[in-house]
């Protein structure tokens, strides 16, 4: 009994070790994935970043580039004009679009993360309960092994009291073929 009592015990152990590791690898699993989001992100920030300057220097450009052809021709100036004006639409569109994409990236990340972190806390707790689980089969072994020492004990003197029967017996008999023998 004593070593099935020791076997269940180390099966709990175990298998609270497998969970807590789990849980380890599962917490590294979620920081790796919020790395990576913010890392993605950061590099589309960094590409927008390096977009709008350069729309800014496209702008600077045609600025001046419309304050020559004011001194130059009216109709190409507003042929000009007007084809900055398109670029920069399409740029203000292309950036939108990014900016779109990158807030819904940003919220299925978090979602992501979110249901992560769920399943860690899940893992968490079935982790909490198996560790109260193990420590009452802990004391239930302890009592068990109380049991067994008092068994132990109770049968060791019933022995000596039968030895010490079995001695007096002996000496009785003893005793009784001598008087018999006389």
């Amino acid at each position: 009994m004593t070593q099935n009592v020791a076997i269940v015990l180390f099966s709990g152990i175990v298998f609270v070790l497998l969970v807590s590791i789990g849980t380890l690898v599962i917490a590294a699993i979620i920081r790796r994935e919020a790395r990576r989001i913010s890392d993605s992100l950061e590099a589309q920030h960094g590409g927008l970043k390096s977009e709008l300057a350069l729309v800014r220097q496209r702008l600077s450009r045609a600025q001046q580039h419309i304050q020559q052809l004011e001194e130059e021709s009216p109709e190409k100036l507003k042929w000009e004009l007007e084809h900055v004006r398109e670029e920069l639409e399409r740029l203000r569109r292309t950036h939108s679009e990014s900016q779109q994409e990158a807030a819904q990236q940003r919220q299925e990340g978090l979602h992501r993360l979110e249901q992560q972190e769920q399943q860690r806390l899940r893992l968490e707790q079935e982790r909490q309960n198996l560790m109260e689980e193990l420590e009452r089969w802990r004391e239930r072994y302890l009592e068990a092994r109380l049991g067994v020492e008092q068994s132990e004990q109770k049968r060791s003197d019933a022995q000596q009291k039968v030895e010490q029967l079995t001695q007096m017996r002996e000496r009785l008999l003893q005793q009784i073929r001598q008087i018999t023998t006389e």
